[in-house]
């Protein structure tokens, strides 16, 4: 991974920290991690059940910001396994 693409991803993962709160983003990458390791669903199933699991715990994450969570998470989580 490019040193301006580490850079961005840590931009934006900092971001939905202060956006969400750490408690919050923790379990935004704990739900995203299990998920995206789960082989039976599509991504799209992937995304809906992080959106159902998450939207209860996130309260202040409602609608657009959890969904950009979610995918902050998901490439954060596919930088750090390259």
């Amino acid at each position: 991974m490019s040193i301006i693409n580490n850079m961005a991803l840590r931009l934006l993962s900092n971001g939905a920290k202060l956006l969400l709160g750490s408690a919050d983003w923790s379990k935004v990458l704990t739900t995203v991690s299990m998920l995206m390791m789960d082989t039976s669903l599509t991504g799209a199933q992937k995304r809906q059940k992080a959106i159902e699991l998450l939207e209860n715990a996130v309260k202040a994450g409602a609608g657009s910001l959890l969904n950009l969570a979610i995918e902050i998470a998901v490439q954060w989580l596919k930088a750090r396994m390259d």
